[in-house]
Parts: C-alpha cells; structure tokens; sequence
C-alpha cells in the first residue's frame, strides 16, 4: 500500500494535503502534466489533496501556457499555491487571472494599503 492510500484510510491523516514546491524548470517540462496525473494514478493520491507551489517568478513568461497546465491539472482536482507572492514581481494583476490559487503572502503585500487600487486587487482575491 503507498503512503497516500494508507493516508487516506486512516482518519487521523484522511483530510491532510501535501504541498508540492514545483521548479519553473519542472513545470515547463512538456511531460509536466501527464507526469503529474501518471504519479497520481500510480500512488491512488487524491488529487484534491495535491497543491503544487509555483513560484511567482515563473508567471511572468509564457502566461497562456503556464495557464493553459494549470487548468489542465486543474480539472482533475490539483490545486496550486502561489509561493513567496510579494517578494518578485508582486503584480496583482497576474494573481486575478490564475485558476484557483492560494497565495502564500509576504509581508510585502500585507502592507498594501487597502485604500490602494493595488488593495482594492487584493480584496477582490481575498
């Protein structure tokens, strides 16, 4: 039995996670996403139970097909953290256009002032 199955049985780990940090090198792979969803059938993971981190940075460069895996991963259940958000880029603009993410905040962008357009951004995602 994989750690994920025996994980899942047990109800004292059944509602954990696990959170993925995820290279902008590994995510561009062009395998990415049928190696993901192959790891996934081989474990018996729950794919609900699966975040992959992404790093703000990797957002910047081909933003339609960083996208286009995300919703793809996305669709069977993969959720995905924005790691570090505040520390790069920092653009809210970016962040609203993500499929379901959860960004993991810097003290940078919990100083925005909410009167801010850029506060006014991060009420909309919050």
């Amino acid at each position: 039995m994989t750690p994920w199955r025996a994980w899942a049985q047990n109800p004292r780990t059944a509602r954990l996670s696990v959170a993925v940090n995820v290279s902008a090198r590994q995510f561009r792979h062009p395998d990415f996403v049928d190696q993901v969803l192959a790891a996934i059938e081989h474990t018996g993971a729950n794919p609900h139970m699966l975040k992959l981190e992404l790093t703000e940075s990797m957002l910047v460069v081909n933003v339609e097909e960083i996208i286009a895996r995300m919703n793809a991963l996305k669709t069977h259940g993969v959720s995905f953290s924005l790691d570090d958000f505040g520390t790069g880029f920092s653009s809210l603009s970016y962040l609203i256009r993500r499929p379901g993410y959860q960004p993991t905040w810097s003290t940078a962008v919990r100083a925005v002032s909410p009167t801010s357009s850029t506060g006014t951004e991060a009420r909309r995602i919050t």
